[in-house]
């Protein structure tokens, strides 16, 4: 998971000002936010 981080990092410093990169972090930001409310509410229906 680490290396991965380091991977995204690298990535992030070289690409930072390109259009596409930002746009393909803010669609992983998105799925990920959805994920992580789509869990926390199962959680709670569940609980």
């Amino acid at each position: 998971m680490s290396e991965i981080i380091a991977m995204v990092a690298g990535m992030l410093e070289k690409y930072e000002n390109s259009p596409k990169v930002r746009f393909l972090i803010n669609w992983l930001v998105v799925c990920l936010t959805i994920f992580v409310l789509g869990g926390f509410i199962n959680a709670i229906k569940w609980w």
